[in-house]
C-alpha cells in the first residue's frame, strides 16, 4: 500500500491542489463553527437579556444592556421594541421592515465564506476527473512510444495512478458537501432563535402595551 506523501506524488498538480482545497474547506469550516459559537453567546449576553428584561418590566435596564451590545443588536432591540408599541399599522410595517433588513444582514454575515464550500465541493470531482484525463493521455502516449515492446503493466500502472485524482477529488467533495449543508443550516437556525425572540418580544408589548405607558416609540440613536 502506498503512503500518503508517495499517493499525492503519483496524482501529481491536481492532487495537490485538492489538497489545498480540503485544507481551505476545514480552515473554513472551522471560522464558521466559531462565528456561530460566539455569536450565540453574545445574543445569550446582550441582545437575548435585553429582551428577557423587557419582559420582566425592567426597561431601563434592558435598555442600558442594548446600548452597550453591537449597533446591529441595538438596532433589532429598538426596531422590536418599537414595532411591538406602534400606534397604526403604517408605524409597525416600518419597524418590521427595519427588522427584516437586520435579518437580512445578519443571514448574509452568518453565511458569507459557505459559497466557497459548496464552489469546492461542485469543484473537486471536476478537477479530479481533469487529473486522471490527463494520466490517461500520459499513460497512453507511454504506450505509443513503447511501440512494439507493449507491457501490459505499463497500461495498468498508468491507469490506475490517473484514477487517483477522481478517488481523491471525490475524497475533497464529499466531506465539503456535508459541512456545507449542515453549516448552511446551522446559520438558519441562528437566524431562527433570534426572529423567534424579537417577535416574541413585539407581541409580548402588543399584548402589555397598557404597563409601558411613557415608554413607547423609543428613538434613540441606534434605531436612527
Amino acid at each position: 500500500m502506498l503512503q500518503t506523501y508517495e499517493m499525492l506524488e503519483k496524482a501529481g498538480v491536481v492532487g495537490y491542489c485538492l489538497v489545498g482545497l480540503s485544507f481551505l474547506t476545514l480552515t473554513i469550516s472551522l471560522s464558521k463553527i466559531l462565528q456561530y459559537f460566539w455569536f450565540r453567546i453574545s445574543c445569550k449576553k446582550g441582545l437575548f437579556k435585553a429582551l428577557d428584561l423587557v419582559r420582566s418590566g425592567k426597561i431601563l435596564e434592558a435598555k442600558s444592556v442594548a446600548d452597550k451590545d453591537t449597533a446591529w443588536s441595538q438596532k433589532l432591540f429598538y426596531a422590536a421594541f418599537n414595532k411591538g408599541l406602534a400606534v397604526n399599522r403604517e408605524e409597525a410595517q416600518h419597524w418590521d421592515d427595519e427588522a427584516q433588513k437586520l435579518g437580512d444582514k445578519l443571514l448574509t454575515s452568518l453565511e458569507s465564506g459557505l459559497s466557497i464550500i459548496g464552489l469546492i465541493a461542485a469543484l473537486s470531482p471536476l478537477l479530479g476527473l481533469l487529473g486522471t484525463v490527463i494520466g490517461m493521455i500520459s499513460a497512453f502516449q507511454a504506450l505509443e512510444s513503447a511501440g512494439n515492446n507493449v507491457d501490459p503493466s505499463l497500461l495498468s500502472g498508468g491507469i490506475w495512478e490517473a484514477l487517483l485524482t477522481t478517488a481523491l477529488g471525490l475524497v475533497v467533495a464529499m466531506p465539503a458537501m456535508v459541512l456545507h449543508a449542515l453549516l448552511k443550516s446551522a446559520a438558519h437556525q441562528q437566524l431562527e432563535n433570534v426572529v423567534e425572540k424579537v417577535n416574541g418580544l413585539s407581541e409580548h408589548l402588543y399584548l402589555n402595551r397598557g404597563e409601558m405607558v411613557g415608554h413607547n416609540l423609543v428613538s434613540p440613536k441606534a434605531a436612527e
